[in-house]
């Protein structure tokens, strides 16, 4: 029976492990899409501030144009990326989720295999012990010479 759980704990730690590694990896992909949104808003928020200087200054038609067109691209960067960051960081929840029950599943084999192993000693004990107590009633019932007492 110990074997049984040994190879459920084992299995159990694997499983725990490869969702630790999967974990680390989707959380090393939401902090690459965080920081690539932070980069791509703060660019644009930069740009934005370049337009709003070249119009202070006099821009042509055809170079506010441009701008406000770059500066539209740049926003649906943002939301593209924005999107993409939410979605990874769902995922780490989803993968957060998957290892904790991971570890709660190994810790759950390990207590029934605790609790089995504690059941088994307990029986060694009072079975030990009830060998013992026969043992210490044939001596002190049968007196030497083979008289019992108490009779």
């Amino acid at each position: 029976m110990k074997q049984q759980f040994d190879t459920l704990i084992d299995l159990a730690k694997k499983r725990c492990d490869e969702a630790a590694q999967r974990l680390g990896a989707v959380m090393a992909q939401s902090r690459d899409s965080e920081y690539k949104c932070g980069t791509l808003a703060a660019y644009r928020d930069d740009y934005r501030l370049r337009l709003e200087n070249a119009i202070r200054a006099g821009v042509g038609a055809a170079d506010l144009r441009n701008f406000q067109g770059f500066l539209g691209k740049l926003d649906e960067a943002v939301r593209q990326q924005s999107a993409e960051s939410a979605h990874w960081r769902q995922t780490v929840e989803t993968a957060r989720n998957l290892w904790q029950e991971e570890q709660k599943r190994m810790r759950s084999y390990s207590t029934i295999q605790e609790r089995r192993l504690d059941v088994a000693k307990r029986q060694a004990a009072r079975s030990d012990q009830k060998q013992q107590d026969e043992m210490a009633s044939r001596r002190f019932t049968l007196a030497p010479g083979g008289f019992a007492l108490g009779h």
